[in-house]
């Protein structure tokens, strides 16, 4: 699946993912490889659990959409049409077993999805520059991680960082904009773990260079989440707040 869908909103991702569907195979063994660019494991017992991940992430882009539908600012009789065209697409995200062949989606629907998706607020896209500093920083954390004690607690947060960063990027096309603020906002509750900390031990990990490096990806992450989700960045008001500078 393309990174950036024709609709960048809930709508267009969920039409993307749909339209890709074909009337040989499971649901879930096609859109293992579209939502998590794998194929599916020979292996029973991992396939069950690659059925569940898809179910729910379709399950998520699917809630999503109708929120977003319901919130829009479409006359209450369009939408309600609107609505009542998509009620079909239940059977779909709702399969009887995981392992059933996938209905294709109609015509219809797919015309009905590409309606809402013109309707809908166009989210920002990431711009290949953004994508590409993210992953230099990324690269530069893994670097560090390496050269830090196993049991260390800045190497766990630098792992979750360097894991939520690129996730959000790699399924863009899945999670969008909301994906990448919300993976912003889960950086910022696992930095917060180093406060819970003794304070003397806090002052250590903040004296060390991969302390600021840590802080230069999160600042960079906040940046390019600013720009998807048309906000200020947050932490040019919170970093006083949550003494988020190095030293």
């Amino acid at each position: 699946m393309n990174k950036n869908p024709k609709y960048p909103n809930s709508a267009g991702r969920l039409l993307a993912i749909l339209e890709g569907l074909k009337p040989q195979g499971t649901l879930t063994q096609q859109l293992l490889p579209l939502i998590f660019d794998r194929q599916m494991p020979g292996n029973a017992h991992e396939q069950s659990i690659e059925n569940i991940k898809v179910l729910t992430e379709l399950h998520i882009m699917y809630v999503e959409f109708l929120q977003d539908l319901a919130n829009a600012d479409i006359p209450d009789d369009e939408k309600s049409v609107l609505e009542k065209g998509l009620v079909s697409l239940a059977t779909l995200m709702y399969p009887a077993a995981s392992n059933q062949g996938a209905r294709v989606v109609s015509e219809s629907e797919k015309a009905l999805l590409e309606v809402c998706a013109t309707r809908l607020p166009k989210e920002n896209v990431l711009e290949d520059s953004d994508i590409e500093n993210i992953r230099e920083s990324i690269s530069l954390l893994r670097e560090t991680i390496e050269e830090l004690p196993d049991a260390s607690i800045l190497r766990n947060i630098l792992l979750e960082l360097a894991r939520l960063s690129e996730d959000s990027i790699n399924r863009f096309n899945i999670y969008g904009a909301k994906g990448v603020k919300k993976a912003f906002k889960d950086m910022l509750a696992e930095v917060a773990e180093i406060y819970l900390q003794d304070e003397e031990d806090v002052s250590d990990i903040k004296s060390t260079p991969a302390w600021d490096k840590a802080i230069k990806h999160i600042k960079l992450f906040d940046s390019v989440a600013a720009k998807a989700m048309k906000y200020k960045p947050l932490l040019e008001k919170a970093s006083q707040y949550l003494s988020l500078s190095g030293g």
